[in-house]
């Protein structure tokens, strides 16, 4: 990767500093450049397609340290990091950033989740989270994936060998008599355990369900009706985003005093 500096090409042609800088954004937005910009030490970081694509393979297959890697390219952390995030507002990687200064794709996260687990035999949240030096709500979101893929797996079978039920979820047998275990104990799945015979008994899967985030344009109905928007918000969302119903009702107050005051002024 290369790395420009913005003040001398300024200097060069002879431009403002903020000219530069923003020509250099309007060709990165057509994707006539590739790269990004520093704008806090005015460096133009730009790389190549092969050097891109190196860098997502690299981000994808393994958990990387960033004071390491930054180092290896010849950028300062902060600037990787930026590189980084934009490979994540593009979709090009799918991951996070660790507490301990590492980047960690979510498919590497859910291979060492799987490996963990297997190893312990057991499947704890708060401890693959401290291990990974990762949330614990990102931990959850792997493991409801990959007990997703167990439960419609399980669903033509009213028994069914757990050596034959990791075969077809390609899964190591601890870690999945530990996912069954999890989904029987939080009601996904009715059923039982024959240890003896290696055998999972199903009587019923419950329906999953992953509901995401309400869209944000429920807080223009407050905004609009006030109190009784505010309310007809809070139903709406309550059973997906507590905060946000509550946050609802707030805004729907403040926007009926200020819709009376408002009123009260003008009619002085």
């Amino acid at each position: 990767m290369m790395k420009v500096d913005l003040k001398e090409k300024a200097k060069e042609l002879n431009v403002p500093l903020e000219v530069v800088a923003r020509v250099l954004e309007e060709l990165l937005r057509e994707e006539k450049l590739r790269g990004v910009i520093d704008h806090e030490n005015h460096v133009l970081i730009r790389y190549s397609q092969e050097e891109l694509e190196n860098l997502i393979r690299l981000l994808e297959t393994k958990q990387i340290s960033i004071k390491e890697l930054s180092s290896e390219l010849n950028l300062s952390p902060e600037q990787l990091r930026l590189v980084i995030y934009e490979l994540l507002k593009t979709g090009r990687v799918k991951g996070l950033f660790t507490r301990d200064g590492e980047f960690i794709s979510y498919s590497v996260m859910e291979d060492k989740i799987i490996k963990l687990t297997d190893e312990a035999k057991e499947l704890n949240v708060h401890d693959l989270s401290a291990k990974l030096s990762v949330p614990e709500e990102k931990v959850r979101e792997i493991i409801e994936k990959i007990a997703e893929k167990v439960i419609n797996t399980l669903k033509p079978y009213r028994q069914i060998n757990i050596i034959d039920l990791c075969r077809q979820t390609k899964l190591p047998e601890n870690f999945t008599i530990a996912i069954l275990r999890e989904l029987i104990l939080s009601g996904k799945i009715i059923g039982s355990l024959d240890m003896v015979n290696n055998v999972f008994v199903k009587e019923h899967i419950a329906t999953v369900t992953t509901k995401g985030k309400p869209p944000s344009y429920w807080y223009l109905v407050p905004i609009l009706l006030g109190v009784l928007g505010g309310i007809a918000g809070y139903f709406a969302v309550k059973d997906e985003d507590k905060t946000m119903a509550n946050n609802l009702i707030a805004l729907g107050i403040v926007s009926t005093i200020l819709s009376l005051l408002l009123l009260y002024l003008l009619l002085l």
